[in-house]
């Protein structure tokens, strides 16, 4: 294991490093690309299972769907 200050300086240049780079490219930082990359599988399915959930309560508020229907698919 590194120490606590190694870590920070790690990681400090692991930012320094994608910062130079995208002012040498120009391209635009877009932490969704980052995110989705480095997500573990168990955690992608988690979160569209959470995100399900969340558009059938979204659904059910609005009055689009009944929660009977809902529940077939949740």
């Amino acid at each position: 294991r590194r120490g606590k200050k190694r870590a920070i300086i790690a990681i400090a240049r692991m930012m320094l490093t994608a910062v130079y780079h995208m002012l040498q490219t120009g391209e635009v930082f877009n932490p969704c690309d980052f995110y989705r990359v480095d997500m573990p599988v168990e955690l992608r399915i988690k979160q569209k299972e959470k995100a399900l959930r969340q558009a059938a309560k979204l659904l059910i508020a609005h009055g689009v769907v009944s929660p009977e229907h809902i529940s077939l698919f949740v």
